[in-house]
C-alpha cells in the first residue's frame, strides 16, 4: 500500500468507523503506531465516520470522498464466531464501488 501511494502521490484516507459518538475520543488518541508512522511519508487525513453499520460507513465515505482504492486490515475472528459471523471486510467484498485491496493481518 505504501509503495502505491508513493508513486502515485495519492492522500490516503485513514478512516475507524465509531459506531458511538463517544467512542471517537478514544479512537483519535489510541491511534496504532503503524499508522502514525505513514505521516512521515505520506499525505495522511484521519477521518471517523459513526455509523453502527460499518459497511455502511465505509460505502457513504467512499461515495463522499475522491477514493479511488480501498485497504482494509480484517480483524481475526475465533472460536464459534469465525464460523457463523460474516466479518465487515467479507461484506465490503460487495458493497464497495472502488477496488478493494485485503492486507493480511499480523494474527492478533
Amino acid at each position: 500500500m505504501l509503495e502505491i501511494a508513493s508513486v502515485f502521490h495519492s492522500r490516503v484516507y485513514v478512516a475507524r468507523v465509531i459506531k458511538r459518538q463517544l467512542q471517537e475520543f478514544l479512537a483519535i488518541m489510541m491511534r496504532p503506531p503503524a499508522i502514525e508512522s505513514l505521516e512521515k511519508t505520506l499525505r495522511v487525513k484521519y477521518e471517523y465516520p459513526v455509523d453502527k453499520d460499518v459497511v455502511h460507513a465505509l460505502s457513504r465515505f467512499v461515495d463522499d470522498r475522491p477514493v479511488q482504492m480501498v485497504v482494509m486490515l480484517p480483524h481475526p475472528h475465533f472460536g464459534p464466531e469465525r464460523w457463523f459471523v460474516r466479518g465487515h471486510t467479507w461484506s465490503m467484498i460487495f458493497q464497495t464501488k472502488v477496488p478493494l485491496l485485503i492486507l493480511p493481518g499480523d494474527g492478533k
